[in-house]
């Protein structure tokens, strides 16, 4: 059936002419147009079914938010590693993840929560009720239930309401496993292991979006869609990272939305194709009805939301909608037969010998003009096409106002053109010839000269500019290199100036990629960097001064240690010889040669030492070892000198063992520095040492009864050569140097120094440290979960005994039992006797423990009873992070375990305070 028109005659079915057929087509395709148009802007929806009634729940199921609950907020669930039922509505069936487990997504009235199961027969559909009986597992981010048992519930299938999400909500952990639906634009497609996906863009961050393939094929980059699927965390590696991604259920979870910019040509298509409905059903009113048919489709054209105008072979209009005076300020005026060039302006040339001519090639021309409603311009963008009436051409015409894109488009231009033209670098535009189509204001000088360098190359420039054509050369080839590889090159070039010197480049070529992936165009940067080159140079030269220099210092310092050390060792070395050989009254005077002799090589030594950590030459060994020990060492060193000055230095350890892992021989310089020192300004009263330590760090604090300092001597404690006695009055010998020192060596093993002091009434400095082993899975004051893998269980008791203070020790006696226990909880470390099974050598033990989901740095300490020559070179070949010989004793143990832990889990060691 067809629709006729009053500029067609009437005529029998039998004898219509073959424009009207034309036009029986043309129809068909017009109205195709309308339903794709009306099609795309369709909505998705979804039934909405009541939850599992209160009847038909177990007593025992826990509600799924109850699962996420952390009451003591130490980053661990309550109930992790529990056995737990819930129950729920499937919101995703169960299917195959990368691995054999299979898994499956659940939600009651409170949250959702991911299911996983080794079963081969797990199958669940979306919409079914399903009672869930499994242990509670927590890997980075992610939680999930490990399914044991499981059983259907008889009730209608259906599934949970869909939450909207808030589009600016940025982190969306507490939504993970529910039923969520957002909007936003898609930035990214593509297929991975896992099949097809899309990236999709909203305003609080991207969401991965995991989809079948038609769903993938029916959307474009660009387009703005609202998603319907159960949200879930995809970690990213790092410790707490996590991104998002959203699982479909099916085809209507993924919609499209119109009326955006990027759709804005299949709007416009959609209009054309209501128009052209419209239009050809007035251009056909008079063919077989001239009454309420013709009537009808006059209002329904009048209606139209899309501006539209038909006119006669002379650009005369013929027909006008409503909407198209309206969009000229034109509204009920009567414009008939007025010319259409009367009312619109355009470059295009609208006298109806050309325009016809123009038609008759394209068949549909499209053009910018402008018109002015009420006094104001209007940009316009005007599409065209022919059709014949009564032997006679006529056009239909539909208009659009897009005055609004060319401002955003003018804006655009300018925000560019102002960043090109205010940026403070050399910055011009080629085409992948080497053309210059854009050329910045301070790639060339003048205006005149970057006009006349536009469609020239860097050939032209040269010879332009008498510049050696070798410059140029070498710009076409690294411009090649941009072009043929679709990435960025880089590189320095020196050009020669007429006064003789030299400007030094830092030129980059990036390529601009079209929709094809081919270059369009080569941006070009440059960065004069002569100053730059300038100044390194003056560098260079300046290091290779301080190096000699440093040369010389070394050479000074050796010096002075064999020149002085040699002949004090000397000196006081025959004092102490001669002191017993000679008389009362003469040995008075050796033993002030002996003292004056230990004072020199105390100055000396000091002043190497500091030296020593100027130049960062001293390296620390850290070791395990006890603090309480350490400090009882210093205090017994120093007991004839206490004695001497009739003082009391008593030690108090509130802990009777506290572990540390530094350098012993830095610590003892510590220790005895502040000890003697308190021993050295105290006349009267005594020293206290106390020892004490929290869950993270270990404290000595030294309390002595002497003058004690000025408060404003504190800030200059720690410099060198500072003593707040000074001049050859001074009270106490020095030279400032010991506190220095001290400080120095405290801040390389990663401690921390205080000091309470009052003029007259004593000092207390504290000393703090980080304890051994106190860091468990990233987090401070837990003591480390270990693994202790041993067929032995007379070996097993003693290394429980071994470690047991400062671990949290699980034995396992075999491989079954190993795999089962890292399966079901995150060890920090775990000791592997080699020989656990006899069946299986020590490497493919490691390699199944590593293949465990959170195992791959796990760091692995072999437990070897051969102790065969070579074997530990053996054994960390192999994979293993550390290596014990049995027997063992407790030191060698702890060390082995501080090494491991330290630097295969990159415990960082945290300041004290």
């Amino acid at each position: 059936m067809y629709v006729q028109s009053d500029f067609l005659p009437r005529r029998s079915n039998v004898g219509q002419s073959r424009h009207v057929r034309r036009f029986g087509r043309l129809q068909v395709v017009c109205l195709f147009l309308c339903a794709l148009v009306g099609l795309a802007g369709a909505e998705s929806s979804h039934a909405q079914t009541p939850e599992p009634s209160e009847t038909e729940i177990p007593a025992a199921i826990v509600a799924i938010d109850a699962l996420r609950r952390d009451a003591d907020a130490d980053n661990r669930l309550d109930r992790l590693g529990e056995h737990i039922r819930v129950t729920g509505r499937v919101t995703v069936g169960a299917t195959h993840d990368l691995t054999e487990k299979r898994f499956a997504y659940v939600q009651d009235g409170s949250a959702g929560v991911r299911l996983e199961s080794r079963q081969p027969n797990f199958s669940l559909a979306v919409g079914d009720s399903v009672v869930a009986s499994g242990r509670l597992v927590q890997d980075s981010l992610r939680t999930w239930l490990d399914v044991d048992e499981y059983h259907l519930i008889r009730t209608r299938p259906g599934e949970p309401a869909v939450q909207p999400l808030n589009s600016d909500l940025i982190y969306l952990e507490g939504w993970a496993g529910q039923l969520v639906q957002f909007e936003g634009r898609v930035v990214g497609k593509g297929r991975d292991q896992r099949g097809p996906y899309l990236v999709v863009n909203r305003p609080g961050g991207p969401v991965l979006v995991r989809l079948d393939a038609e769903m993938l094929e029916s959307v474009l980059m660009g387009d703005d869609v609202r998603v319907s699927g159960v949200l879930d965390l995809m970690p990213l590696g790092g410790a707490g990272s996590a991104s998002y991604r959203l699982y479909t259920r099916r085809a209507d979870d993924l919609a499209r939305l119109l009326w955006t910019k990027a759709h804005l040509p299949w709007a416009i298509a959609g209009g054309i194709g209501v128009l052209a409905l419209l239009m050809l059903a007035l251009c056909r009113r008079g063919a077989t009805s001239m009454g309420r048919r013709a009537a009808r489709f006059h209002a329904l054209f009048q209606r139209a939301p899309v501006a539209g105008i038909l006119a006669d072979h002379e650009l005369k209009i013929v027909e006008a909608n409503a909407s198209a005076w309206q969009l000229m300020g034109r509204a009920g005026l009567d414009l008939s037969r007025q010319n259409l060039r009367e009312l619109i302006e355009t470059e295009q040339d609208l006298t109806p010998a050309t325009l016809w001519g123009a038609l008759r090639r394209a068949g549909v021309l499209t053009f910018a003009a402008h018109t002015t409603r009420n006094g104001d311009p209007v940009e316009l963008e005007v599409t065209m096409k022919p059709f014949e009436s009564r032997g006679k051409d006529h056009v239909m015409m539909v208009l659009y106002d897009v005055s609004g894109l060319k401002e955003e488009a003018a804006l655009t231009r300018n925000f560019y053109h102002t960043l090109l033209t205010d940026v403070p670098i050399d910055v011009a535009v080629l085409t992948p010839q080497g053309e210059y189509s854009y050329v910045g204001p301070r790639s060339v000088g003048t205006k005149e000269m970057r006009q006349w360098l536009l469609g020239r190359t860097d050939v032209d420039l040269c010879q332009k500019l008498g510049l050696h054509p070798e410059i140029a050369l070498r710009r076409r080839a690294h411009r090649k290199r941009a072009v043929n590889s679709g990435e960025a090159v880089s590189f320095e070039e020196s050009i020669p100036l007429a006064d003789g010197s030299t400007v030094h480049l830092m030129r980059s070529y990036s390529p601009v990629l079209d929709p094809q992936g081919e270059v369009s165009m080569i941006i070009s940067y440059s960065l004069d960097v002569t100053d730059s080159k300038e100044c390194r140079a003056e560098l260079e030269v300046a290091r290779q001064q301080v190096e000699e220099m440093a040369h010389l210092k070394e050479i000074i310092l050796d010096n002075i240690s064999h020149e002085f050390r040699t002949p004090l060792t000397g000196i006081i070395g025959s004092a102490q010889i001669l002191v017993e050989e000679v008389t009362d009254e003469q040995r008075e005077f050796l033993q002030i040669i002996e003292r004056n002799g230990r004072r020199l090589m105390s100055t000396l030594t000091a002043i190497l030492d500091l030296a020593g950590l100027h130049a960062e030459t001293i390296q620390t060994a850290p070791r395990v070892f006890d603090m309480v020990d350490e400090v009882r060492n210093v205090a017994s060193s120093l007991q004839p000198l206490v004695e001497e000055k009739e003082l009391f230095l008593r030690l108090n350890a509130i802990k009777g063992e506290i572990l540390v892992r530094l350098d012993q021989a830095c610590l003892y310089r510590v220790l005895q520095s502040l000890m003697e020192n308190a021993v050295k300004f105290t006349e009267s009263g005594g020293v206290v040492v106390e020892l004490d330590a929290d869950q993270t760090n270990a404290y000595v604090r030294i309390i002595d009864s002497g003058i004690g300092m000025q408060g404003e001597f504190l800030p200059i404690l720690y410099d060198e050569f500072k003593q707040e006695s000074l001049g050859i009055n001074r009270s106490y010998e020095g030279v400032g140097l010991g506190l220095a020192i001290t400080k120095r060596l405290i801040d390389l093993m990663h401690g921390v120094i205080s000091v309470d002091t009052e003029k007259g009434e004593g000092t207390v400095f504290t000393i703090s440290f980080p304890r051994a082993f106190a860091l468990s899975n990233g987090r401070l004051g837990l003591r480390p979960n270990v693994l202790l893998a041993e067929s032995n269980p007379e070996m097993r008791v003693l290394i429980q005994y071994m470690l047991d203070t400062h671990f949290q020790l699980e034995q396992v006696g075999d491989l079954a039992q190993l795999l089962d226990a890292v399966e079901q909880v995150q060890f920090d470390l775990i000791l592997l006797d080699v020989g656990l099974d006899s069946g299986l050598d020590s490497a493919d033990v490691l390699a199944a423990v590593r293949e465990i989901k959170g195992y791959g740095t796990v760091p692995v300490v072999a437990l070897d009873q051969a102790a065969m020559p070579g074997g530990q070179e053996q054994f960390r070949i192999a994979g293993f992070d550390g290596y014990l010989s049995k027997p063992f004793k407790r030191p060698a143990l702890l060390n082995v375990l501080g090494d491991v832990l330290e630097t295969r889990q990159g415990v960082s060691i945290q300041r004290a305070g």
